[in-house]
């Protein structure tokens, strides 16, 4: 595609891949190569921005899997204005009490990250009222991001990471 550069890391699972636009000048970040994850930073205006994609095959253990990605996120928290993590983690968050689910939600919330996405984003899935839709993980791909990151329009949407670099050079020469 053109003005787009491909990033992907084989894995087990069959990889995970992003493409960005070439003009974001985007660098790949080093990461353990335990999980499949791929780390890219772009800059946003004077931000620094890691953008990660991560998955876990179903058959791969939680708590490894949890602790690795725990590292990374740690590593681009702290060295990155801002971190965005998607992917498919293969955890069954519908079950509230498991041990998976518990370290995975702690873990988020210890690094101040909140759920982007919060409806299905495949499918013609009826997702009942009564079940949260963060909790609802075989339907969802997760979109993590770090607190105060990105803004909400008038509803409530989060907006697009485009619209986004637009307010973000709008705020800098005010």
């Amino acid at each position: 595609m053109d003005r787009y550069s491909l990033f992907r890391s084989a894995g087990r699972g069959g990889g995970v891949c992003f493409y960005i636009q070439t003009s974001l000048n985007p660098k790949v970040s080093n990461t353990s190569e335990v999980i499949e994850q791929l780390w890219v930073t772009i800059r946003l205006a004077s931000l620094s921005v890691s953008l990660g994609v991560v998955y876990r095959p179903a058959d791969v253990g939680d708590g490894g899997f949890i602790d690795h990605l725990e590292e990374s996120l740690s590593t681009h928290n702290t060295t990155s204005d801002h971190v965005l993590c998607m992917g498919d983690i293969n955890i069954d968050m519908l079950d509230v009490d498991g041990s998976a689910t518990m370290r995975f939600k702690d873990m988020f919330n210890a690094l101040d990250f909140c759920q982007v996405i919060n409806e299905p984003t495949r499918g013609e899935n009826d997702i009942s009222p009564t079940i949260p839709l963060l909790n609802y993980v075989e339907e969802i791909s997760i979109t993590w991001k770090k607190a105060g990151f990105g803004e909400e329009d008038e509803e409530g949407d989060v907006i697009p990471l485009s619209d986004l670099r637009e307010r973000l050079r709008d705020k800098e020469t005010e």
